[in-house]
Parts: C-alpha cells; structure tokens; sequence
C-alpha cells in the first residue's frame, strides 16, 4: 500500500477538505476508501462519492471503482492543488496548461508591457511577479524562488 519515498510510505495527501489516497491497486485502494469512510462516520462526515474520482497511473484501461457504498469514477487526469495528474507519469497536459495560462496574462497585459510611459524596471517586475509565477508557478507551490 501507499508510494515509498525514501525510507517512508506516503498513504496519503491533505489539504483543507481535499484528500488523495495513494495505493498500489484497486484493492489496497478499495480497502482504504472503506477504512477512510468509517474513520469519517465515527467523526460524523461523510464521503460525497460523487465528487470522488480515481486515477491509476501507468495503466491506459479506465474502469470505475465499485464499493459497497458506491462507485467512483475513474478518469485520464486529475487535477490537484493546480497541478494536473495523469495516467502517462508525464507533465505534458501540465506544461501546455501553463503556458496557456502564461499567454492569457500576457494578453491581458500587453498595453502595459508596451506602455512607453511605464519604465522599464516596473514592466521587468510585472512580468516577474505576474506572467512568470503563473507559468512558472513562482510563490504559487512555496517551494520555488524567482531570482
């Protein structure tokens, strides 16, 4: 069950009411959502299935998931915390999702960038602060620094 990284499992990811669970295949898979859906009654949550979708990386067949409380929908690619998954360990969608959004900014930016009224140091400081944290997703993960 779950991902090794290094000399730890990863089981699974949070953020605020998002949640990932990493396993091998469907019936480690199966047997975690359960555990999960009971951890989340004993709480007094519950499960929306509906919005539940899973991802197998590395396998082309898309099949649904059925449990014993309902099905979960399998699908191509998934997107996280902005970051598109797919099933080909490849950032493809990824790369061309950010270059659009990088093109649409600059779009939206163009009579500013070429604004002869507007130096050129504050048009260096947009482009960093705007075009290149959204393609390059500086400040955007915490874990990158623009220079």
């Amino acid at each position: 069950m779950g991902l090794r990284v290094g000399d730890d499992t990863l089981f699974t990811l949070f953020f605020a009411d998002d949640q990932i669970v990493i396993s091998e295949d469907e019936e480690d898979l199966s047997y975690m959502i359960r555990k999960l859906q009971e951890e989340y009654e004993a709480a007094g949550l519950q499960m929306n299935l509906s919005k539940c979708e899973y991802l197998i990386v590395g396998n082309e067949e898309i099949n649904d998931l059925i449990l014993d409380t309902g099905t979960i929908k399998g699908v191509k690619s998934n997107k996280y915390l902005g970051i598109i998954f797919n099933k080909k360990r490849n950032s493809e969608n990824e790369i061309q999702e950010r270059v659009n959004k990088g093109r649409t900014v600059t779009r939206t930016l163009n009579s500013l960038l070429w604004n002869k009224q507007i130096k050129r140091s504050t048009k260096k400081r947009i482009y960093s602060s705007l075009v290149q944290s959204v393609t390059l997703r500086f400040g955007n993960m915490g874990c990158y620094k623009s220079q």
